[in-house]
């Protein structure tokens, strides 16, 4: 129906997720990365910060490949606080 929105999984919300699948690199989780993650959980901790794992893991990702993470969470701000402080 013109004007009416699509419903979530319509077709336009496929198009932009095969965008992404196309686009965005994978990012492989070894052994660093775990062992990045470990030490991003400390500092988060040791602030007194509390954020969900998987976002830990997502920076841990990130940080080892060198990629910018895009988002729009306020955990991840949260973790780069956290770590900004254990840098100084």
């Amino acid at each position: 129906m013109a004007g009416r929105p699509e419903h979530a999984g319509g077709s336009r919300e496929e198009k932009v997720l095969r965008d992404f699948e196309r686009d965005l690199p994978e990012l492989l989780i070894n052994e660093a990365v775990w062992s990045e993650a470990y030490a991003i959980a400390r500092v988060c901790r040791r602030a007194g910060i509390t954020v969900p794992n998987t976002d830990i893991l997502i920076v841990a990702c990130a940080r080892h490949d060198g990629a910018s993470l895009e988002h729009a969470d306020q955990d991840f701000d949260r973790i780069a606080s956290a770590l900004e402080g254990a840098a100084t």
